[in-house]
């Protein structure tokens, strides 16, 4: 009977012990940081990401043919016409994220071989100077319902690829350099992301502590601002793709986020755009519930409220 309350009681406290490490004690516990995606896989030379909960992406790097000092007014219409065209192209159900990244680098020669005079006197007079260097991604995803215990839908996937590909072709039409990532390049790009490191040939990971204020990396510290709050009662209803500034007593117009690119001592930027599509007639009817809502206890802030979901 000894024999066997013992082997019950040690069974019982490898039980809690197995349950402890994996589960935890339900209190403050390191966590090991997991990737947002799931897998990369290549589907006609595309690399797809997928998610755990059943989004997949495709990432396009495209070359942002927006000068920052253009002074042509007309440029920014355009290029905010054509992110209009995309969104249009894509329909519902689909997001479209742009990510421009600015990297302050030191420059130096990555060819190899030898070079005539003055190609080598050109490399020895830049070599070392800081300049800033700039990428652009734009993603597409397509959102998957999560209520489903199964969200693959072939229809849907078939239409994805297809979607994709206009897009690069709306790209390419108007006149935007655009190349889908493969495998390996959306591996790496994602890697990079996470490492915030778009400048070093090797991408190495380190350990996250996260705090209220900033995400620290090893030696570096990471902050997240937020340029646009929604929230804000007073933000316009319509703005410019652009600003104007004075140079020589003259109005020259220049980008919106103009500033991003020369933050003090910050050695990248990342500037992200996310633009998402939902369902139209479903937000139509929350909004117009929300109406009714504000509208049935009239005063000054429900009065706004109700004036604003109109305008929507």
């Amino acid at each position: 009977m000894t024999l066997y309350i013992i082997t019950v009681f040690v069974a019982l406290c490898a039980g809690i012990a197995i349950s402890v490490y994996t589960f935890g004690t339900g209190g403050k516990r390191k966590r090991i940081f997991q990737d947002i995606y799931f897998s990369v896989e290549e589907t006609d030379g595309v690399g797809i990401m997928y998610t755990k909960t059943g989004e997949y992406s495709a990432v396009l790097k495209i070359e942002n043919p927006v000068q920052k000092f253009s002074a042509d007014t007309d440029s920014y219409y355009e290029f905010t016409r054509l992110f209009t065209a995309l969104a249009q192209t894509l329909g519902e159900g689909y997001a479209l994220h742009k990510q421009d990244i600015f990297v302050r680098k030191q420059f130096e020669n990555q060819t190899d071989g030898a070079h005539e005079f003055l190609s080598s006197s050109y490399f020895r007079y830049f070599e070392g100077r800081s300049y800033t260097d700039s990428l652009c991604y734009l993603t597409i995803t397509q959102e998957a319902k999560k209520s489903r215990l199964f969200s693959f839908d072939n229809k849907k996937w078939r239409d994805f690829l297809i979607k994709i590909r206009k897009v690069h072709d709306q790209l390419h039409d108007s006149g935007v350099q655009a190349k889908f990532l493969n495998k390996a390049e959306a591996s790496e790009y994602v890697d990079r992301y996470f490492a915030m490191n778009f400048k070093d040939r090797i991408v190495s990971m380190t350990n996250f502590k996260a705090d209220d204020e900033t995400v620290s990396m090893g030696d570096k510290r990471c902050k997240v601002y937020s340029l646009v709050d929604v929230d804000y009662a007073a933000l316009p209803s319509m703005i410019h793709p652009y600003t104007n500034i004075e140079v020589n007593n003259t109005e020259m117009p220049v980008d919106l986020v103009s500033v991003t690119d020369n933050i003090p001592d910050a050695e990248t930027v990342v500037y992200n755009q996310v633009i998402f599509l939902p369902n139209q007639k479903r937000e139509l009817s929350l909004l117009d519930k929300k109406k009714n809502r504000h509208a049935s206890i009239p005063n000054p802030n429900n009065q706004m409220a109700v004036e604003d979901i109109k305008r929507v």
